[in-house]
């Protein structure tokens, strides 16, 4: 049985492991870094059964970030690996999932406040260190 006020939609804690993920954020998660953010999130929504706004909430509250968040963070990772490696930026953004090269220089200021070239060399080879959420049991 539930405790009063406990939210039904969401795992219970476990007391040495902290907070359980469900499935279905799980499932998310390795789909966002299997494909280096580049998965669609209705995308995600159909491999759930869920509706965006309950997969964006429950991901939200369970990883602390929304899908689509994620996502940038994991494709911009991508982006700097493939820059380190030596790709032209056009191709880094095309193979990183942005719609061209000025597209991603947009994201990639916004997010970062300067522009990818003038990311530091011995930061190029960044890549974020987003932990996973633990799968539930």
């Amino acid at each position: 049985m539930a405790r009063p006020g406990a939210d039904p939609g969401r795992p219970a804690a476990a007391p040495d492991r902290g907070p359980l993920v469900s499935p279905e954020v799980a499932w998310s998660w390795r789909e966002l870094h299997r494909t280096h953010g580049r998965v669609k999130v209705k995308e995600l929504t159909a491999g759930t059964y869920w509706s965006t706004r309950h997969l964006e909430r429950r991901f939200r509250e369970q990883v602390g970030r929304t899908p689509s968040a994620i996502a940038r963070i994991l494709r911009l990772g991508h982006a700097l690996r493939l820059q380190g490696a030596g790709m032209p930026l056009a191709k880094v953004a095309q193979h990183a999932g942005f719609h061209d090269q000025a597209h991603y220089n947009h994201v990639f200021k916004a997010v970062t406040g300067i522009t990818p070239r003038a990311v530091p060399a011995d930061l190029v080879d960044w890549s974020p260190s987003v932990a996973p959420p633990g799968d539930a049991a």
